[in-house]
């Protein structure tokens, strides 16, 4: 039974954990987003990078909480930020 209500917390803190994650997730994104607009970067050069930064945000959704998503986003960004 202890067990049970255990992995019920755990399921229900993680969901939680989720909830306030997201916006914080998207705010990193449209932070690099914008540093890639003021980087006067060519148009192929930011249509690259916006399309590394939309596989980074498609394929890294369950890994960036686990890993780190600081070290995913600042890479998109700091890739804008370089060119």
């Amino acid at each position: 039974m202890s067990r049970t209500f255990v992995r019920s917390q755990e399921a229900s803190a993680e969901r939680l954990r989720a909830y306030f994650d997201q916006p914080l997730e998207f705010s990193r994104y449209l932070a690099a987003e914008r540093l890639i607009a003021n980087a006067g970067l060519s148009d192929e050069r930011r249509a690259a990078v916006l399309a590394a930064l939309v596989e980074a945000m498609v394929a890294g959704g369950g890994q960036d909480k686990n890993d780190g998503s600081d070290g995913a986003e600042s890479d998109g960004a700091g890739t804008s930020a370089r060119a």
